[in-house]
């Protein structure tokens, strides 16, 4: 459960982890060699991901969940992986996660991406303040450590 949102010059999460019983605050966002990464979905196919991607992308693709997404934000662009893990080029800003769709309607209607993921970090039980905001060149907010 999370939300993820990424346009050409910034990816922004929520910063909520849970299991069955807890729940936590962890930072979203991976920087691998000049890119940032994020993925929603289960942990060991995050990680599994991670692996493959500091291998540059070398080596037979990891299996993943069907409901696996990742978005990398590169120098080239936005992406988006599935559980087939080819990217795709975006164009106009996504989101992935649980409050995915509700922020990809809330930046349809106009929210950017950082209001776009408050907003949903109202109304979605898998999403929470605060907010994480990353750059290319800086990260602009962690939570307190």
């Amino acid at each position: 459960m999370t939300t993820i949102a990424g346009n050409s010059t910034c990816i922004v999460t929520d910063s909520m982890c849970t299991d069955q019983d807890q729940k936590w605050a962890v930072v979203k966002v991976e920087r691998i060699g000049d890119s940032l990464y994020a993925t929603a979905g289960g942990a060991a196919d995050g990680e599994r991901f991670y692996a493959w991607i500091r291998r540059n992308r070398r080596g037979k693709r990891p299996v993943v969940s069907e409901g696996f997404d990742a978005l990398a934000l590169t120098p080239k662009g936005l992406f988006l992986f599935d559980s087939e893990l080819y990217p795709m080029p975006l164009i106009n800003p996504h989101a992935i996660g649980s409050g995915g769709k509700a922020a990809r309607a809330a930046m349809a209607a106009g929210a950017g991406i950082v209001r776009a993921v408050e907003i949903v970090c109202e109304i979605d039980a898998g999403s929470a303040l605060p907010v994480q905001i990353f750059r290319l060149n800086e990260v602009i907010n962690e939570p307190a450590q």
